[in-house]
């Protein structure tokens, strides 16, 4: 019993796997009303292999739907294939390795298989193949299908082609010229990468997704057309391509990583997506990288947010025009445009990453937008400017955002609550501080403070300063004179006048107050200490006055003042520093005196008379002389409508 068992299972076994046919020129595998094409009949012989769309046997009709793995592998007389619209598998290899084979027609219509490998193709390693030709009736071409297929020339897609998958024609030397039909809307990563002679190709515009490399590679392509219909351009869509220019419309919501990048011939940019979401977290995998020689960066009118490290080092752009209406900018967006010198930021800006214009070394001239009110780490470090407004809006400054410019005077508005590491460190022109800021904490480490390495000369605490951050003026030999208006002296630390020169440093204090401050513990230290005027009288809408350079503010009008400040005496052998508030008050006029200092360090002179104006001398007063004579200098100011 057990061995009637055996034989049947064995019947059965060949039952089901029948072996496959000859019909014709080839043999089949029959299944139901399908038939598959396993190989040739005679291998020796054969030079074309046209594959029918359905075969007779023993009066069934059989559609040919698959040709088998490795069918035709190796085929060393095959010079030409047909493959009909009725196949919908084509095997792995199934004509590789065909060294003679020159002609292919390809009519299956959608096969859907994309397992193929670039090894697994089916005409892998075919390189004598020079002519590929697709029938009317195609609508997806599968993956690797051409791929490093070299010897072909020229290729025509039918007019109703939907879909090219992953590498579909990669690697192909051959061809210098492809257009693409309307109907293509999808495409895998990579179908024409690599094509290193491609010159020409257009972009349908029913694809809204440029694929990951695209282009990649394709070195002779010099011009491309972003239609309006794209949203989204993928990862090295361009890289290494030879663009001399590109313009990215609105539509685009995403632009991948490197998608233009290792470009030498690219020039000219024009970017348009108005809010692109997707940042870059490295400069190296910006859409731009390595295109060294773009002098040209244009954005357009609608541009909301510029992504992170977008024009990171383009060093050859020379101007940056930002769009009115911008309200972000990524991190290190321009860092290192060595050729800018100026840039104008939109009031509207409210957010910035850090290092957006750090190391552009030749910029001079940047603003702070009204919208802002924290100044990101490294802003302009390593920039040219000489002079920075910022806006009472200012809650804190970062890191090293002013670090290594060539400032001459700052001014901390009252606002500002925190001043990170180093914001103003080795700024060697750095001389004047105007330090408003009521009670900002800032960085204590000794090699972290706020003016580390940044010889100042003078500094001013405002009426309303309360606070004054441990370290502030740590090792300032250089420091010669000091303001505070405070009516109340602060509490403060010995250290944030650690290594001043307090016995010749001047310390200015208000003259009502001058008893507290002689009494008060650190402040006391000062042996020179002289009482000036500490308020002014308001007129009218005025609510704020500084004078040392400060910007009055009329709040009902919101306008500005423009301070006029008279002309300092010139008296030979002595530099005017700056003028000093005796009396008076904004209605009526200010009283102001002249400081000077000597350009011979080793005049000691007490008294000086001005030998071109007898009635002129200046009085040394610590490293200083302050003008006396009956000449009256007072400061006006008018309202700029």
């Amino acid at each position: 019993m057990k061995k009637a068992s055996t034989i049947l299972l064995l019947l059965c076994s060949m039952t089901m796997f029948a072996e496959s046919i000859k019909i014709g020129n080839f043999y089949y595998e029959l299944s139901g009303t399908t038939a598959k094409v396993v190989k040739h009949a005679d291998y020796s012989t054969f030079t074309q292999a046209f594959i029918p769309s359905s075969v007779l046997y023993e009066t069934h009709e059989y559609t040919v739907t698959s040709i088998d793995d490795n069918a035709f592998a190796g085929c060393t007389e095959l010079l030409a294939v047909s493959i009909p619209s009725s196949v919908t598998y084509v095997g792995n290899k199934a004509f590789a390795n065909c060294t003679w084979l020159d002609s292919v027609a390809w009519h299956p219509v959608r096969m859907y298989s994309t397992s193929y490998a670039y090894n697994t193709s089916p005409f892998y390693n075919d390189k004598k193949i020079s002519k590929f030709m697709f029938g009317p009736t195609v609508q997806r071409i599968p993956a690797y299908l051409c791929y490093d297929l070299d010897g072909i020339t020229e290729l025509h897609f039918p007019d109703g082609l939907q879909f090219i998958a992953n590498y579909a024609f990669s690697q192909m030397d051959g061809i210098t010229n492809v257009t693409l039909p309307d109907g293509v809307s999808s495409m895998g990563s990579g179908p024409f990468s690599g094509c290193t002679h491609l010159a020409s190709i257009n972009i349908p515009s029913s694809l809204t997704a440029i694929p990951d490399e695209f282009c990649y590679g394709c070195a002779a392509l010099s011009e491309i057309t972003i239609p309006s219909t794209v949203t989204s351009i993928g990862a090295n869509a361009f890289n290494g391509t030879h663009l001399s220019s590109v313009v990215i419309p609105e539509s685009v919501g995403s632009v991948g990583e490197k998608a233009f990048a290792e470009n030498a011939y690219l020039t000219s940019v024009e970017w348009h997506p108005i809010r692109l979401t997707v940042g870059y977290d490295a400069y190296n995998k910006a859409p731009f990288y390595n295109c060294s020689n773009v002098t040209s960066f244009i954005f357009g009118a609608n541009v909301k947010r510029i992504p992170a490290n977008l024009c990171y080092y383009l060093s050859g752009i020379t101007s940056i025009e930002l769009p009115a209406g911008l309200e972000f900018i990524g991190k290190a967006a321009f860092c290192g445009l060595s050729q800018i010198t100026e840039v104008v930021i939109p009031d509207g800006v409210s957010t910035m990453g850090s290092s957006v214009f750090g190391s552009c070394t030749n910029l001079a001239s940047i603003n702070i937008p009204a919208a802002l009110t924290a100044i990101p780490d490294y802003f302009c470090s390593g920039s040219s400017i000489t002079e920075i407004d910022i806006p009472l809006a200012i809650t804190s400054i970062g890191i090293y955002a002013f670090r290594a410019t060539q400032l001459t005077s700052v001014t901390i508005p009252e606002n500002v609550t925190f001043v990170d590491e180093c914001a103003f460190a080795a700024c060697p022109n750095l001389h004047t501080v105007v330090w408003n800021a009521k009670s900002a904490t800032a960085k204590t480490s000794v090699n972290t403070i706020p003016f580390y390495n940044t010889p100042l000369h003078s500094i001013t605490f405002g009426d309303k300063v309360t606070y004054i951050s441990p370290y502030l003026c740590y090792n300032q030999p250089t420091l010669t004179e000091v303001y505070n208006y405070a009516a109340v002296p602060q509490t403060i630390q010995g250290n944030v006048f650690y290594n001043v020169d307090k016995e010749n440093c001047i310390l200015y204090v208000p003259k009502e107050s001058l008893e507290d401050y002689q009494n008060k513990t650190v402040w006391q230290e000062f042996l020179h200490m002289t009482g000036v005027l500490s308020t002014l009288k308001y007129v009218d809408t005025l609510t704020t006055f500084t004078y040392l350079g400060q910007t009055v503010t009329d709040t009902l009008h919101q306008a500005p003042v423009t301070l006029h400040m008279p002309v300092a005496p010139k008296i030979e052998g002595f530099v005017f520093l700056k003028w000093v508030v005796l009396a008076g008050d904004f209605e009526d006029g200010i009283v102001l005196q002249a400081v000077y200092e000597s350009d011979q360090p080793t005049n000691t002179s007490d008294v000086v008379v001005n030998p071109k104006n007898k009635a002129q001398k200046l009085v040394r007063e610590g490293n200083v002389y302050v003008l006396q004579d009956d000449q009256l200098y007072t400061l006006t100011g008018t309202r700029v409508r």
